[in-house]
């Protein structure tokens, strides 16, 4: 599903940004053209949260092993590449309580 995410990723590029605000704001327009939820993101410092709301996949497949989360772990990774992301981030899914929230989480690769 994460590979999936990142094609897709790669076909709904969100052009160029250059402040977390405009990269919140170029995804979620992506999302919205696709009534695919939205996303708040959560600078931590030495760390970034995405969290993702009302993702169609959480209501169609529930959570089994990763099939909910990995696309949009994909999609996110692979935009955050292209903005410049360097080799030492990754983004990883952080397991919640909640269906409807997806929360990932963008740190150091250890």
């Amino acid at each position: 599903m994460a590979r999936l995410g990142a094609r897709f990723a790669q076909a709904h590029p969100l052009g160029p940004v250059d402040t977390l605000e405009g990269f919140a704001a170029a995804a979620n327009a992506v999302w919205s053209s696709i009534d695919w939820g939205h996303a708040a993101f959560e600078d931590g410092g030495d760390r970034l949260l995405i969290h993702h709301v009302a993702s169609p996949l959480s209501a169609v497949l529930g959570a089994p092993e990763g099939w909910d989360t990995g696309f949009l772990e994909g999609a996110y990774r692979q935009w955050l590449r292209t903005a410049g992301m360097v080799p030492v981030l990754d983004v990883a899914h952080v397991p919640g309580e909640h269906p409807d929230l997806c929360t990932y989480m963008v740190s150091r690769v250890l």
